[in-house]
């Protein structure tokens, strides 16, 4: 936030809608049996930043008036940064056409605060749920779109801020899809080399 946000409250920067209030927290662990909120961490020794942080650590107070709320985030940790610099992609419901649209920020220190990229995704329809993933060098998404009756992978054209639409990957109304990869898929028994869909499918129910 830059100094004149920063001293709005909070509140006036979030519109309130039938929705409900979301925002975004981090908690870590050795494992995800072990995770901890953000507020138990320790500071590193070389930290410049202000101490303690607490969650949550985005909210659509950071979107400066323009997003009622944040939600269904994605966290993709840089595997080489030397800043620990993480991206977080997110849902966020944009006040001017009240849907969903992909919204992105980058923290470089280690998820203890973020700044907004602003949407880097936005179609005709409601999207959230921004799947994010890497493969054979190149990263790409897969965000829940059931509105448009399909499901469709993007591939980054400037990551974070620029996704190309590859193709439609399942026509059906899908909600919430992960993608497992073979080397995970492998750990629970499937040795088959094949990537597996999981998702929601809402004509189902």
């Amino acid at each position: 936030l830059n100094s004149a946000t920063a001293m709005r409250p909070a509140a006036a920067l979030c519109k309130a809608d039938n929705e409900g209030q979301w925002a975004i927290g981090i908690y870590r662990g050795h494992s995800p049996f072990a995770l901890a909120p953000l507020e138990s961490w320790q500071p590193p020794a070389t930290t410049a930043s202000a101490w303690p942080a607490a969650n949550p650590v985005f909210t659509c107070a950071h979107l400066n008036g323009t997003s009622s709320f944040v939600a269904d985030p994605f966290l993709w940790v840089h595997p080489q940064s030397p800043y620990d610099e993480m991206y977080l992609f997110y849902e966020t419901k944009t006040l001017s056409n009240m849907q969903g649209d992909i919204g992105a920020a980058v923290s470089r220190d280690g998820g203890r605060s973020f700044q907004s990229l602003g949407v880097v995704l936005d179609e005709p329809w409601h999207l959230s749920y921004p799947f994010v993933f890497e493969h054979k060098g190149a990263m790409y998404m897969m965000p829940e779109a059931s509105k448009s009756g399909g499901l469709r992978l993007y591939k980054a054209e400037e990551f974070p801020t620029r996704w190309a639409l590859v193709r439609e990957i399942v026509q059906a109304p899908l909600v919430d899809a992960s993608l497992i990869p073979p080397h995970v898929a492998a750990a629970a028994g499937f040795k088959d080399g094949r990537w597996y869909l999981l998702a929601s499918d809402p004509r189902r129910r």
